[in-house]
């Protein structure tokens, strides 16, 4: 149950002298300040029942709200009153125990498209904020796993596991304009619709916002080559141009008017503009820059252009959308017969962080509608941004919408065969990640972040222990349970004696603190719980081999009553 909003106890204003290097967040260990009943009455619930604790004073850093209080699913509040209810619990919750997808997944990077299956330690993807983030641990291919192929609105289909974890809304989550949580598959199975008589989609995951790439040296200016791509001559560097957008052209290409011929050649009276420059960038002429980018007689978006700052990409978008491109009702809406372009103008709408959709109608050549030409692709999505350049067409545009709006709503959840999937460790504070072509962000989660912080609030003399393959997991990891100690209530903090990067010690006695997997890691230490990352590093006693095993495997050879038949080693 928690707290009442209204009856929230107040904080406890610190003076200078009883905090810890003058941070109001952090009391020092021998701080006092006056005790209420109301106080002392959530201390103790808070100490005897870490779920009250959990739901009501632990953080976490949201999607799209930053900081926010957890809100626990049903299998983790029975995961917190097991490890309270029981002395001896081994909690088999390491990351790579499910929350895995299928090794063909596409996933966005820096670099381009890859697949979970070739993801390696290092590799760089994309967070849930657009931005790069490092692969901690690409993780090792499960097999014979329950899975599941989960259909989108945006019509993109993603083959994951039931454990697989997912940041999602639930219909009562928009509607009471909650932010909503952490589900897996196997949750989405129990509602996928509501409303008996009006069936509605019940869930809807978020789409990440525009990817951050970084600026490139582009051979053509990327609004010049959208608009070529739209209305250009494949063979020549000329653009077509109807007669009343002649100067508005010229206005936006912002190219010197003395090397733009004009002459109209066509029967309908559009103009044709020759790009005439001897020496359009670096001393070659642009058509030479064409052939050099491969679109000579061969249109599509290069990939470097793909791969640009989201300002250049927004400039190739723009000129695409000046030629191709136009609004119906609030929507934007770009045509094109090149199928492939119209692809990758999907793919470049999406990377601004925009959803899009696509589809194809053949379209009649003439009134009498006799003749049918070729198939038209049309690319439908909203912004809340201009997308053109043409103020014509930017009096049209309806931007009065929002990009949170832009979600990915689940038609349909299908029991497959099973197929290979994996998991990855991203190296970000809300483990999300991005995934599939329509960038749908994707989760690994922790839950024993909790436990520890809890077990040391309100136990003295305990020990902690982090114990990871890398230091910078976790380092990352205790930066977690600090950030969440931090937006503790002053009151309800034992203290601090230490604050350190490695090390946090309280005033009660109690301590966390970090460790790799070596031979010497946490020897001779007295540890009362440990909470390790999902793979480490051991040498078997029996066989004197250092291998690296999973925690669960660790915690199957583990001896409880007796000793340990392994040791923590060094690679």
């Amino acid at each position: 149950m928690k707290i009442d909003p209204k009856k929230m106890v107040d904080d406890v204003e610190l003076s200078d002298n009883q905090t810890y290097l003058r941070n109001k967040r952090l009391p020092r260990a021998d701080a006092e300040f006056e005790w209420t009943p109301q106080r002392i009455a959530e201390l103790k619930k808070s100490k005897n029942d870490l779920g009250y604790f959990a739901q009501n004073y632990f953080f976490i850093v949201d999607v799209d709200e930053g900081k926010r209080k957890i809100d626990l699913y049903r299998s983790q509040r029975r995961v917190l009153k097991s490890l309270t209810s029981n002395r001896f619990v081994i909690v088999n919750a390491s990351r790579q125990v499910g929350k895995a997808l299928a090794l063909d997944t596409p996933v966005p990077t820096p670099a381009g498209w890859t697949t979970m299956g070739q993801l390696k330690d290092n590799d760089v993807v994309f967070g849930s904020n657009g931005e790069p983030t490092r692969v901690v641990r690409a993780h090792d291919i499960l097999y014979n796993r329950t899975c599941y192929e989960i259909e989108f609105s945006s019509g993109e289909k993603i083959i994951a596991d039931e454990d697989h974890r997912w940041w999602a809304q639930s219909h009562y989550d928009r509607c009471h304009k909650r932010v909503g949580r952490i589900y897996t598959t196997k949750e989405f199975l129990n509602k996928l619709t509501v409303n008996q008589k009006y069936p509605q989609l019940n869930y809807s995951v978020p789409s990440a916002p525009a990817f951050e790439y970084p600026e490139r040296d582009l051979l053509v200016d990327p609004y010049l080559l959208g608009y070529w791509l739209g209305d250009g001559f494949s063979r020549a560097p000329a653009l077509s141009v109807s007669r009343f957008d002649v100067e508005e052209a010229r206005r936006c290409l912002d190219i010197d008017p003395d090397i733009i011929r004009e002459e109209i050649t066509q029967p309908d009276g559009h103009y044709i503009l020759w790009i005439n420059q001897d020496k359009y960038k670096d001393g070659k002429r642009l058509i030479t820059l064409l052939r050099e980018l491969n679109v000579y007689r061969n249109k599509h978006i290069p990939e470097v252009y793909l791969r640009s700052s989201k300002a250049q990409r927004l400039e190739l978008l723009k000129g695409l959308m000046d030629t191709d491109g136009s609004t119906v009702g609030k929507k934007c809406v770009f045509y094109n017969t090149n199928e492939q372009l119209a692809d990758e103008a999907l793919e470049l709408v999406r990377s601004l962080g925009l959803h899009a959709t696509k589809n194809v109608f053949l379209k009649n050549m003439n009134p009498k509608q006799t003749k049918i030409g070729k198939p038209m692709f049309r690319i439908t999505f909203s912004s809340p941004f201009p997308v053109f350049k043409f103020k014509r067409k930017i009096d049209k545009q309806n931007c009065n919408v929002s990009i949170k709006q832009v979600n990915h709503y689940i038609k349909n959840i299908t029991k497959i065969q099973s197929v290979p999937v994996r998991c990855i460790t991203v190296d970000a504070e809300d483990e999300l990640f991005t995934i599939g072509k329509t960038n749908i962000v994707s989760a690994n989660t922790t839950l024993m972040t909790i436990y520890a912080l809890w077990y040391t609030c309100f136990q003295s003399n305990k020990r902690v222990v982090i114990v990871a393959n890398k230091e910078k997991t976790a380092i990352m990891i205790l930066r977690r349970i600090k950030m969440a100690f931090e937006e503790l209530p002053n009151w309800l903090k034992p203290g601090l004696a230490t604050w350190g990067g490695t090390e946090v010690i309280f005033g009660n006695g109690s301590s966390i603190a970090i460790s790799t997997t070596t031979g010497s890691a946490v020897r001779g230490d007295s540890v009362n719980c440990i909470t390790g990352d999902n793979i480490v590093t051991v040498r078997n006693k029996k066989t004197g081999k250092i291998e690296d095993i999973e925690m669960s495997e660790l915690f199957n050879r583990v001896k409880i009553n007796n000793r340990l038949d392994i040791k923590l080693d060094e690679k």
